[in-house]
């Protein structure tokens, strides 16, 4: 579990280098989670949440198969319930075409962030 940790907190530059390393801990890549994963060039991790259609939102990434993708979801709900528990800070950012007249979001990352302070709502 140590090893698995480590490839999945590791600085890899795309999910094909985490699916080798993982295959090398005898680790199966078809876990949603890891599947659905990529990582950026400064490593850090994002889980590709796209709806389940024909088409890949990242072209390295393949849609997910209905199971997958309540897997995924399933995944994203217990994430945020635990930031609501430990009342995390979140650095968003959401992109998308006309975003405020009436279009549609297309795209929305989330990052935990501990440079703002909680309860006063004030740079740390």
């Amino acid at each position: 579990k140590q090893d698995m940790k480590r490839v999945l907190d590791s600085p890899a530059h795309d999910v094909e280098e985490v699916i080798q390393e993982l295959k090398s801990l005898a680790v199966s890549p078809v876990d949603p989670l890891i599947s659905q994963s990529v990582y950026s060039p400064l490593g850090t991790p994002f889980l590709v949440v796209g709806g389940n259609t024909s088409l890949p939102f990242i072209a390295s990434i393949a849609p997910p198969s209905p199971v997958d993708f309540e897997a995924v979801k399933a995944e994203c709900n217990r994430v945020v319930e635990d930031w609501v528990d430990r009342r995390v800070v979140l650095l968003c950012d959401f992109e998308g075409e006309n975003m405020g007249w009436g279009g549609d979001l297309t795209m929305a990352q989330f990052l935990e962030t501990d440079c703002v302070d909680a309860e006063r709502m004030e740079f740390v």
